[in-house]
């Protein structure tokens, strides 16, 4: 392009700033500036090889699977980038989006960046790392403005880092304001499969590096092992890419734990103390005597961060539907840990709850808060000050859903988030987890196969709380044989009784789950979905929601 055409293009977009929304116009910009016109092509984008055996692969096939058969027979299709923008998996509802998407440029390997495809929803996230949505005309490259698209980061719940991009796209025709709602809720699914799929040494590693960077607070602390790098806030601030490329040098020739000195980019002589951790190691940094060689800004800025920053003892978020089993999951994490229970406020003054919070958070034994969605917000702000003090591990379960402003303060300080998904979300596990159950409540209990299956094809409103009642229930109902499919009661209460597509189903369970989420509260739900209220109880009669 010439310089005189890029000046041009530059001012087209500059008067489109007016027009577009700000993140549209930005990215507009970015493509502009990378010397990319309207009429290129994705077929001038080079194809490369993609490990079809990673581990974001493995991860989310399962959730690529389902929303397949959500969207079979629609217009929609779903595209799974990695954490370099490249194309690694598709899935087409019909055969015609399918082949409409080839004729424009999607094809597995093909890198989908702004500076070679222009604004859209997977080369714009990937820049941005937060959801967008990217409409018809929105899109810089003419060949892509029949589409609108939802792209949603994937972010590794084990390292924090961008693991790749889930995008939802269709003809602008089929545009539906839930369908943003439907694609964020399958990333986390996502995540949440990352996580469960993480190697044990991952585990492993993040456990030492949680336990060393609350030793050594005042230091910084890292965590390394192969595709995975930790660093708590005041590595952030004192290494550079340089520093983290030697010490994952350090942690891959290191056969024992050792002590040795190196030097820093930004000129600090530091001791390195390595503990060796499976097939990683977890470092901790401290300036050498007299090896503070320059007290740069950098460092001076690191220092004044650092007196403002509470003590860094691990806090993680488990958040999750009612009855997904949040405070089981926060005890597994942390079997000896004190429970303090936002419910018991209702049966108790605010001054012994607080009390009671006091001599918890003071100990130095792990704390489990439980829904914490509850507590009222001058308690939540009193309860985050006490937390800054504390030097052993706290667990604080939630309802999933957008942060309470309230509880934001509290909320902010957790240093790892677990995302626990809805059991119909996760229609392969609740045969497993029956046969679970109903071993928990009696082992000589059997089910019988066509009883699971009926389990399988109900909604679960109530998730994982809801079907050990139903098991109970059933138990109870007939003490002695199998239990048969007769024994499980009627259908699931808040079951839709109307026929539904798969996507209708799967915008069903988007809107259930977000009205979960904020306790039925129709004009909060209506606010996330980014839709009206009139909107919201129109579908929710056609698609057979209660309330």
């Amino acid at each position: 392009m010439s310089e005189n055409g890029r000046v041009i293009d530059l001012g087209m977009t500059t008067q489109l700033e007016s027009t577009l929304r700000r993140e549209i116009a930005l990215s507009w910009r970015r493509s502009t500036l990378s010397g990319l016109s309207p009429e290129h092509t994705l077929d001038a984008v080079g194809v490369e090889d993609v490990d079809r055996h990673s581990r974001l692969l493995d991860a989310a096939s399962p959730v690529l699977d389902r929303i397949a058969r959500d969207l079979d027979g629609t217009g929609y299709c779903v595209l799974l980038a990695d954490r370099d923008a490249r194309l690694i998996d598709m899935r087409f509802g019909q055969p015609r989006i399918e082949s409409l998407m080839a004729h424009d440029g999607a094809q597995r390997g093909r890198r989908f960046s702004e500076d070679n495809t222009g604004t859209n929803a997977i080369a714009t996230v990937f820049e941005i790392r937060k959801p967008l949505a990217v409409r018809g005309d929105e899109h810089f490259v003419e060949a892509l403005k029949k589409f609108t698209c939802y792209g949603v980061p994937i972010v590794n719940p084990i390292t924090g880092r961008l693991d790749g991009v889930l995008d939802l796209t269709a003809l602008t025709e089929l545009d539906s304001p839930l369908l943003g709602a439907f694609v964020n809720q399958a990333a986390i699914e996502m995540q949440n499969q990352l996580l469960e799929r993480s190697r044990a040494s991952e585990h492993e590693l993040l456990r030492s590096f949680h336990t060393v960077a609350n030793r050594r607070v005042g230091h910084a602390v890292v965590g390394v092992s192969p595709g995975v790098f930790l660093e708590n806030p005041y590595a952030e601030t004192l290494l550079d890419q340089v520093d983290r490329a030697a010490l994952r040098s350090l942690a891959e020739d290191a056969r024992h734990d050792t002590t040795l000195r190196m030097t820093l980019s930004s000129g600090p002589v530091v001791d390195v103390n390595l503990v060796r951790v499976s097939r990683g190691a977890v470092m901790a940094l401290s300036v050498a005597p007299g090896g503070l060689r320059a007290e740069g800004p950098r460092i001076a800025s690191r220092r004044s961060r650092e007196t403002e920053r509470p003590s860094g003892a691990p806090l993680v978020v488990v958040r999750g539907e009612a009855g997904t089993g949040k405070t089981h999951t926060a005890q597994t994490l942390h079997p000896a840990a004190v429970l303090l229970r936002c419910d018991e406020l209702a049966e108790c003054s605010t001054q012994d709850w607080l009390a009671k919070a006091v001599s918890g958070s003071s100990g130095d034994a792990p704390l489990i808060i439980d829904d914490v969605h509850l507590l009222p917000p001058m308690l939540a702000h009193r309860l985050a000050d006490m937390l800054d003090d504390r030097v052993a591990p706290t667990v604080l379960t939630h309802i999933i859903g957008p942060p309470d402003p309230d509880r934001a303060s509290l909320l902010s300080r957790a240093t790892h988030t677990i995302d626990l998904p809805s059991l119909r979300a996760r229609p392969d596990r609740i045969a497993p987890l029956a046969r679970e159950i109903l071993a928990a409540i009696d082992p000589a209990r059997r089910i019988s196969e066509s009883a699971l299956a009926e389990l399988t094809r109900r909604s679960w409103p109530g998730n994982v709380s809801q079907l050990a009642l139903v098991l109970r229930t059933a138990s109870d109902a007939a003490p002695f044989g199998e239990i048969g499919i007769d024994q499980l009661g009627t259908a699931t209460p808040g079951a839709a009784a109307v026929m539904l597509s798969p996507l209708e189903r799967a915008e069903r369970d988007t809107i259930t789950s977000v009205l979960t989420a904020h306790g039925h509260n129709k004009r909060r739900t209506a606010g996330e979905l980014h839709i009206s209220r009139t909107t919201l109880y129109k579908r929710m009669r056609e698609l057979g929601i209660p309330g």
